[in-house]
């Protein structure tokens, strides 16, 4: 009897919150919604021009079974109504943890300095599991300040063997078997249709990313080297958002915040932004820098819920996904092809501008109103100086158009020194 009773509140704890092994009927299963998100697995992307192909390899819009079941979870994010798992997801769980930590890193070059303030919300994750081996790709960038405050709400896992999808299935039967230069052109149609890897688990949520771009040696000459700026926006990033408030110890970035300079005549802003929303609705993202503006921000986060968004993910290569290993390697050798083709190469090297005791190691002037004055003496025209014959314009021409293309260099001068232009008469 104890045995019975006990079964049967596990049996209910499990339907009303993880519902792990529940099947329902085809009735109950065809009104049901699917769980947030559930489609943006599986879908083709291509590495080398970090684009989301938009088609799909495994089929995310099945979900009933061979025996006619489902199954639904409750959802605690959405009113606790069941909602429905895809047959290639499993191990669905409901989770909140919060996390807030910082990253920074700054890139510069000669005439700019890229910032990048991101701020992720994860509202869960779906992960298209296909087996134990797992090739990662890694997309590294410069020039990033991140601030990651994550809320995963949710949890997904597929199965090991997930169903593809008709249109995926259909072209590979279409492709030869053999990769060679009469197939060149027909598995490249397949790379240029779902791209070289699929999308293998995906955080949801939202996230804001603002790219800010510093004018480096106006800002410099402005009293605010790069690593200031940086400071200064990121203090504005927490402060517009309400992570914290601007005190009188933060007032020499008060005129940097305020977007103008001072030092110069220039009226160039010293920093201008872009800015990138992905998930939820209702709001574009855009702050004041200077004071707490954080009304639209949590509107946006608490409308993450409803309309997540993929904010990372993991990808897989996509001939993984093809049953048959002599066409598998084929595409693998396809694949391997058009990313040599395309691969890049970096370069870390600094900005040279030649030696100059006006210009620091960025190329940028030590102060304003200063530089290398160089004065090229090129020529003369119509010195006629008498009405009866060539005037001696020098001792050495003999020419009323003498041409001397000489340069003279002043060296380092400043415009706030007093010239004196004096003239013989």
């Amino acid at each position: 009897m104890g045995k019975t009773v006990l079964d049967l509140i596990i049996h209910l704890i499990q339907h009303l919150f993880f519902c792990a092994n529940c099947v329902w009927d085809y009735a109950q299963c065809r009104r049901a919604k699917f769980v947030p998100g559930y489609n943006l697995v599986g879908e083709g992307f291509d590495v080398v021009t970090l684009e989301r192909k938009g088609a799909y390899l495994i089929n995310v819009g099945a979900y009933m079974t061979p025996r006619g079941s489902c199954r639904l979870y409750r959802n605690p994010h959405q009113g606790n109504y069941l909602q429905k798992l895809p047959i290639s997801v499993a191990d669905w769980r409901p989770v909140t943890h919060c996390e807030v930590h910082l990253e920074d890193t700054v890139h510069s070059s000669a005439r700019y300095s890229v910032t990048k303030h991101t701020i992720t919300c994860s509202v869960g994750s779906i992960v298209p599991f296909t087996g134990r081996s797992e090739d990662a790709v890694g997309l590294h960038g410069q020039g990033q300040h991140r601030a990651h405050q994550n809320v995963l709400i949710f949890r997904f896992r597929a199965i090991s063997a997930p169903r593809l999808s008709w249109e995926f299935r259909k072209d590979l039967e279409r492709l030869p078997s053999y990769y060679n230069s009469s197939s060149e052109d027909e598995y490249r149609n397949i790379i240029d249709t779902y791209g070289t890897h699929y999308i293998r688990k995906v955080d949801l949520g939202g996230q804001i990313q603002r790219f800010t771009a510093t004018r480096t040696c106006l800002s410099k000459l402005n009293g605010f080297a790069s690593d200031k700026a940086h400071e200064c926006l990121s203090l504005g990033f927490k402060v517009g958002l309400g992570i914290l408030s601007l005190s009188a110890a933060h007032s020499s970035c008060s005129r940097f915040l305020e977007n103008h300079g001072l030092s110069t005549l220039s009226h160039y802003h010293l920093h201008k932004h872009y800015t990138e929303v992905v998930g939820g609705h209702g709001w574009n993202g855009e702050f004041s820098l200077m004071n707490q503006d954080s009304q639209g921000f949590h509107k946006w986060l608490e409308s993450l819920k409803d309309h997540p968004d993929v904010i990372s993910y993991r990808l897989r290569p996509m001939y993984k996904l093809v049953p048959f290993r002599v066409q598998r390697d084929a595409l693998k050798a396809a694949t391997d092809q058009y990313l040599k083709e395309n691969s890049i190469t970096s370069s870390d090297r600094r900005p040279s501008c030649g030696y100059s005791s006006n210009h620091d190691w960025n190329c940028c002037p030590e102060q304003t109103g200063k530089g290398q004055l160089k004065v090229t003496l090129i020529g003369a025209w119509s010195l006629k100086g008498d009405w009866w014959g060539l005037t001696e314009g020098t001792s050495t021409i003999r020419s009323n158009n003498p041409q001397w293309n000489v340069e003279y260099n002043l060296g380092s001068v400043s415009v706030h020194l007093n010239f004196i232009h004096k003239s013989s008469n």
